[in-house]
C-alpha cells in the first residue's frame, strides 16, 4: 500500500510555479548578497561544486556563468574536487579572483562543505544555495541564498534542484546587468523569459499530463531511455536520468547530441526511447532536428520523442510541446518540468512510491552528511 505522500512528488513539480513567482516578488532579497559580493572583487574563475542534482545543477550553471557573467567557469563532483582537482593548481589566479558556489540542498553533504572550509582558509568566498540557512555548509558560506522551496516528499528532488538553479540565474543576471557584462537587450530578454517561467511550468505541467495519457502504454513498455541534449541541456539531461533511476529505475543514459553518434548510435536497442531536448536556436538546434528525422526514417528503436516549443514552427511525429520562451538557460528550467513528471507518472504507474526511502542502511555506514543543526542537538 502506497504512503499518504505517495501523490506528492506530483504536487511538489507543480509548486515550482509559485515558488519562482514568489522569488521574483521579493528579487532583491533573494539576489542582493550576491550581486553585492560580485561587484566587490573582479573574479575570473568560477568553481560549482555539488554531489547529485547540485552537481547537475553545477553543470547547468557552468555554462550560465560562463556566457552571462563571463568568467572561466568550471564544475566538478566534490569527490574529484578534493582528492583530484583542488583550487588553481596552475597558480593562473589570485586568490582574490576565485570565487567558489555550491548549489546545495541541505548543505549537510560532506564533499561541498569540505571544500567551502578550504576555500575559507584560502581566502576565496563562497556562496551557496540551501534549505538549512543556519545549517553546516551555510557557516562555510560568505553569502547564503536560502531556497523557500522546503523539504520534499517525494525523495527524488524536483522542486528543490529547479529552484537552485533559478535563484542563481536570476542572481547571475541581475550581477551581470549591474556590472555591464550583459547589455539592457540581453538582461530584458533574461528577465523576460524568468518571469514568464511560473505561467510556463503550469503549462507544462497540464500538457505533459495530457501527453502522457494520451501515449501511457508507448511510455510504459519502455524499457530503456536514451536522453539527448546540447549546450547547458547537457546538464537537464543528465539530471533527468537522475529521476528516472532514483523513480523507475528503468535504465536510462544521457548523452550530449554530438556524443550520441560516437557508440550510442551503435547500442540502441528494440524497446528504447530515445528523448530529444530542442531548445534555443542555432547550429545545435538543426543538427538535433536533422538526427531526429534520420532516427524516425530508420526506425532506431520504438521511436523518438522531441520535446520542444509551442512556439516553432514545425510539427514531429512523436512530440511533447509546451509553451517554453526558448531563452537560453533559462529553456533548462522550462524543460525540466515535463521529464520530471514523466519520472513521477512512470514510477506511479509501476506502482512505485516515491516517498520511501530504500537502502538507508548504506548512507548509514557511509556517512555521506553531517548531522542536521537539529540532530546535533538531540545528540
Amino acid at each position: 500500500m502506497k504512503s499518504e505522500h505517495a501523490q506528492d512528488m506530483l504536487k511538489e513539480i507543480k509548486e515550482e510555479a509559485s515558488i519562482f513567482a514568489s522569488i521574483l516578488a521579493e528579487k532583491e532579497k533573494y539576489v542582493s548578497g550576491f550581486v553585492k559580493l560580485f561587484k566587490s572583487r573582479n573574479f575570473k574563475r568560477i568553481y560549482l561544486v555539488g554531489n547529485g542534482s547540485p552537481g547537475w545543477a553545477a553543470m547547468t550553471l557552468k555554462y550560465a556563468a560562463t556566457d552571462i557573467l563571463k568568467v572561466d567557469a568550471t564544475y566538478s563532483t566534490p569527490g574529484l574536487f578534493l582528492h583530484h582537482d583542488g583550487f588553481d593548481v596552475s597558480g593562473v589566479y589570485k586568490k582574490e579572483e576565485i570565487l567558489l558556489i555550491c548549489p546545495a540542498e541541505s548543505g549537510r553533504t560532506k564533499g561541498p562543505v569540505l571544500i567551502a572550509r578550504k576555500a575559507k582558509e584560502l581566502g576565496i568566498p563562497v556562496v551557496s544555495t540551501t534549505l538549512e540557512p543556519e545549517g553546516v555548509l551555510a557557516a562555510e558560506s560568505d553569502v547564503v541564498i536560502f531556497k523557500p522551496s522546503r523539504r520534499e516528499y517525494g525523495l527524488p528532488s524536483t522542486k528543490g534542484h529547479s529552484t537552485g538553479i533559478f535563484l542563481f540565474l536570476l542572481a547571475f543576471v541581475e550581477a551581470a546587468h549591474e556590472t555591464g557584462r550583459i547589455s539592457e537587450g540581453e538582461y530584458g530578454e533574461y528577465m523576460a523569459g524568468l518571469n514568464r517561467l511560473p505561467e510556463t511550468v503550469l503549462n507544462a505541467y497540464e500538457c505533459t499530463l495530457e501527453w502522457f495519457d494520451r501515449y501511457m502504454d508507448l511510455i510504459m513498455n519502455c524499457g530503456r531511455f536514451h536522453l539527448l541534449g546540447y549546450g547547458a541541456n547537457y546538464g537537464t539531461v543528465n539530471e533527468i536520468v537522475l529521476k528516472f533511476v532514483e523513480s523507475h529505475k528503468k535504465p536510462s543514459i544521457a548523452v550530449e547530441l554530438e556524443e550520441f553518434m560516437h557508440g550510442h548510435i551503435r547500442s540502441i536497442s528494440s524497446d528504447e526511447l530515445i528523448v530529444m531536448i530542442c531548445a534555443e536556436e542555432g547550429p545545435e538546434r538543426e543538427r538535433m532536428l536533422k538526427l531526429y528525422d534520420l532516427l524516425i526514417e530508420e526506425k532506431v528503436g520504438m521511436g523518438c520523442l522531441l520535446l520542444h516549443s509551442t512556439q516553432d514552427n514545425f510539427s514531429k511525429s512523436l512530440e511533447l510541446t509546451i509553451n517554453a520562451t526558448n531563452v537560453k538557460y533559462v529553456n533548462c528550467l522550462e524543460y525540466l518540468v515535463p521529464l520530471q513528471i514523466l519520472a513521477f507518472q512512470i514510477s506511479d504507474h509501476l506502482g512505485l512510491d516515491m516517498s520511501v526511502s530504500v537502502h538507508l542502511a548504506l548512507k548509514h555506514v557511509m556517512e555521506p552528511s553531517f548531522v542536521s543543526p537539529d540532530q546535533a542537538k538531540d545528540n
